[in-house]
């Protein structure tokens, strides 16, 4: 039986096979501290707070709207750039090095500006 399936490009490269993967890990150096602090502000603080004033907006908008959905749309904000990311610098062939310690210091940070930002949503949410 024939396969069905349509290539639109050329095979996308395993990430366990690819030269240069993950297996480099994180490096302290390749960010500039304060471009690394900024990346995790805007991030994990700035985008959230906009996050919020949108939710404010719509709920001003929506009334019925049920407030655990607002509470999905605020928690999807606050969250850490996703490992996908990585993924697709693998593949475009960018410095993965320096995205891998960006994403490592929003981990980081996460416990204590998650709790924050969560906390933050829940009361907006609940008034």
């Amino acid at each position: 039986m024939a396969s069905s399936a349509v290539s639109i490009g050329p095979p996308l490269p395993s990430l366990s096979h690819t030269h240069g993967s993950s297996s480099q890990g994180v490096s302290w150096t390749a960010v500039p501290w304060r471009a690394s602090i900024l990346i995790v502000v805007c991030r994990m603080v700035l985008v959230p707070a906009i996050g919020l004033g949108a939710v404010v907006l719509l709920r001003l908008a929506f009334p019925d709207f049920p407030p655990s959905m607002y509470l999905a749309m605020l928690m999807v904000t606050a969250t850490p750039t996703a490992n996908n990311i990585m993924v697709m610098a693998e593949l475009a062939g960018e410095n993965k090095q320096a995205l891998s310690t960006c994403i490592s210091l929003q981990y980081l940070a996460a416990p204590l500006v998650l709790t924050a930002a969560m906390f933050s949503f829940v009361a907006v949410v609940q008034s």
